[in-house]
C-alpha cells in the first residue's frame, strides 16, 4: 500500500512512463485478490478435527534427557492440555529389590517409544475463531498400560555417597599458665635478737610454771581448810544438842522459907516457872542461878546472874530474859510494886 501511494505522484510527474504504471496496477490487483480470498476463508464454518489419541508408554529413565525447545504456540497449548498425563508418565516405577546379587549395570538401548515421541511433528495452529467456537474437550480417564514382564530391568547399584569430611576444628592455643607469684622473702634476723627472744621466752615459761605451782599449793590449802571445817561441823552436829531445861526451881518455893504466901501467889510462881521452861533452851550443860526482878504489871526490870558454870549459858540468859513477856501480879503481892524472884536453872543430864 505504501508503494501505491507513492505511484500516484509519479504518474503526475512522468506521464510518458507507461511500463511502470502497468506494473503498479498488477501489484495492486494481486493484493486485492489475496484479501478477498482471506475474507472468504474466514467466513466458511470451521470443520472439527478430531485429535488422534496418543499412546502413553511408561519407561524408566536411566539417564536424564533434556526437553526439546519448541517455540510454536500449538505445542505449548498441547503441553497445557496434557499436563496431568505427563506428570504421571514422569514418575519412576520403583522396582522391588531382587534377592539375587545384582549384576554390573549394562547399557540398555532406548525404547522406540521415545524416538517416536521425538519424531512427532507439531500440528498446524488453529485460527482464533475456531479456538473460540470449539467446546471444552472432556478429559477421558487415562488407561494405564499393562506392565510388560518380559525383560527384567536390573536396578542400578546405588553407589554410596562419600561422606563429607568433618571439618577439623581449629586447635585452640594452649592456655597460658598462671605465673607463680614470687614468695615473700623472709626478713633476715640478727642472731643477737634471736638469742634475746629465746631468753625472754625461757623466763616467761619459768614464771608461768612458778605461778601454776603457787596456785596449786593454794588450792591444796583451801581444800585442807575445807576438810577441817567440815570435820568440825560434823563433830558439833554429831554431839548431842542440849534439850529444854529439865529442872527449874524458885528459891522461895524450894526452901519453904516463905510459908506466908497465899494459894494465888503460889499459883503465880508455878505459872512463871512453866513459862520459863517452855521459852528457855540453854546452849550448854550446867546450872545457872539468877535473880529476876519484875514490876506489878509484869514488866521486866532487871536480871542478875548469881552463878553459872558456862559462859555461853550466862550470855544466853542475859540476852533472852529481857525480851520475854511475863504475867502481871494482879492481886498478888499487894503491898509491893516490884518483886525479886530467885530462880535456879539446870540443864544437867
Amino acid at each position: 500500500m505504501a508503494n501505491d501511494t507513492l505511484l500516484f505522484p509519479q504518474l503526475q510527474k512522468h506521464p510518458h512512463d507507461r511500463a511502470l504504471n502497468a506494473i503498479a496496477i498488477t501489484v495492486i490487483a494481486v493484493h486485492l485478490t489475496f484479501l478477498l480470498i482471506a475474507l472468504l476463508v474466514h467466513s466458511q464454518p470451521d470443520v472439527k478435527v478430531k485429535k488422534p489419541e496418543r499412546l502413553i508408554v511408561k519407561t524408566i529413565a536411566l539417564t536424564p534427557t533434556l526437553p526439546q525447545k519448541i517455540d510454536s504456540k500449538t505445542t505449548q497449548e498441547a503441553k497445557k492440555a496434557n499436563a496431568p498425563a505427563q506428570a504421571v508418565s514422569a514418575e519412576p516405577i520403583s522396582a522391588p529389590a531382587p534377592m539375587v546379587e545384582p549384576a554390573p549395570p549394562q547399557s540398555t538401548p532406548k525404547p522406540k517409544s521415545e524416538s517416536l515421541q521425538k519424531k512427532e511433528t507439531p500440528k498446524p495452529a488453529p485460527t482464533k475463531k475456531a479456538a473460540e467456537k470449539k467446546p471444552a474437550a472432556t478429559k477421558k480417564p487415562e488407561t494405564k498400560p499393562k506392565a510388560t514382564a518380559k525383560k527384567k530391568i536390573e536396578p542400578k547399584k546405588e553407589v554410596p555417597k562419600a561422606q563429607p569430611k568433618k571439618e577439623s576444628k581449629p586447635k585452640q592455643p594452649p592456655a597460658a599458665k598462671p605465673k607463680a607469684e614470687p614468695k615473700p622473702e623472709k626478713p633476715k634476723v640478727d642472731p643477737q635478737v634471736e638469742a634475746a627472744n629465746a631468753k625472754a621466752a625461757a623466763e616467761n615459761q619459768a614464771k608461768r610454771r612458778e605461778l601454776i605451782a603457787n596456785a596449786q599449793k593454794n588450792i591444796a590449802n583451801i581444800k585442807q581448810g575445807d576438810t577441817l571445817n567440815s570435820k568440825q561441823t560434823s563433830a558439833l552436829a554429831s554431839a548431842a544438842v542440849p534439850g529444854k531445861i529439865s529442872a527449874l526451881h524458885i528459891e522461895g518455893l524450894s526452901d519453904g522459907a516463905n510459908d506466908s504466901l497465899s494459894t494465888q501467889e503460889r499459883s503465880y510462881y508455878d505459872e512463871l516457872a512453866s513459862r520459863l521452861k517452855l521459852l528457855l533452851r540453854l546452849p550448854e550443860y550446867g546450872e545457872v542461878k539468877i535473880k529476876l526482878t519484875l514490876e506489878r504489871s509484869g514488866r521486866f526490870v532487871k536480871v542478875s546472874v548469881v552463878s553459872a558454870k558456862s559462859s555461853a549459858n550466862r550470855a544466853y540468859i542475859e540476852k533472852t530474859l529481857p525480851s520475854v513477856r511475863y504475867p502481871g501480879f494482879g492481886k498478888n503481892f499487894e503491898s509491893q510494886d516490884q518483886y525479886t524472884f530467885g530462880i535456879t536453872l539446870s540443864n544437867d543430864l
